[in-house]
């Protein structure tokens, strides 16, 4: 089925207030939770956080895949519910029974389409923003790669914490892997140089950090 007609089906069964009236329920359960933090945390915890119902802070792209998976996952846990839901409401044993099992299943049965009309839009989104941030990337490389000083004056290293090792690793190495904002990151530390910071490190992973340290005084035209 062609997924701009997919998606008009499932606005047109209501799924837009499905919606707000799940991102409102989510907000209501999550309100005492939100009290047992300080008050210039709370939006921070609103907002920012990534759960299974809120993308949460974005800086690149990979944050907005990363929720994708979500809404994969969930959409398989809501599906497998309906399953069951379907197999409860035939076998069912009183009205009140029925009743219960058909509310149950219609709302998993929207939960499901629910995930499904993200994951569709997301994709759509996906597909016009990657050519730029590829773009963007490739730029922000070439500029890097044409700089001399840091291929050989800057010595790069990657810690894991979990493992508790460390290793070298080459410039272009890091340079090939890296996402967007590493990349980004990576060039404010080249500017932090420049104000005599000799040691840098930043983030790669949760379990990985790149240290780097500059081996001799860069000197500025």
């Amino acid at each position: 089925m062609n997924r701009s007609k997919e998606l008009k089906i499932y606005e047109s069964l209501g799924i837009k207030h499905f919606k707000k009236f799940i991102m409102r329920l989510h907000y209501l359960l999550y309100l005492p939770l939100s009290f047992l933090l300080k008050k210039e945390y709370r939006q921070e915890f609103y907002y920012n956080v990534r759960n299974n119902y809120k993308i949460g802070k974005v800086n690149e792209l990979k944050d907005i895949k990363t929720f994708k998976k979500n809404l994969y996952f969930n959409g398989f846990i809501h599906a497998t519910i309906a399953f069951f839901n379907i197999i409860f409401l035939i076998f069912s044993v009183s009205p009140l029974s029925f009743l219960i099992n058909l509310i149950w299943l219609l709302i998993n049965t929207y939960c499901t389409m629910l995930q499904r009309y993200n994951y569709i839009r997301i994709d759509n989104m996906l597909s016009r923003c990657e050519p730029l941030e590829r773009k963007k990337k490739d730029n922000l490389q070439k500029q890097l790669a044409y700089d001399e000083f840091v291929e050989h004056n800057i010595k790069h290293k990657i810690l894991n914490s979990k493992k508790e090792i460390e290793r070298d690793i080459t410039f272009d190495e890091f340079l090939n892997a890296a996402s967007l904002s590493q990349i980004k990151e990576y060039m404010t530390y080249l500017r932090k140089l420049q104000d005599g910071s000799l040691e840098e490190s930043m983030p790669l992973n949760k379990k990985e950090t790149l240290q780097m340290t500059l081996k001799r005084e860069r000197h500025n035209k």
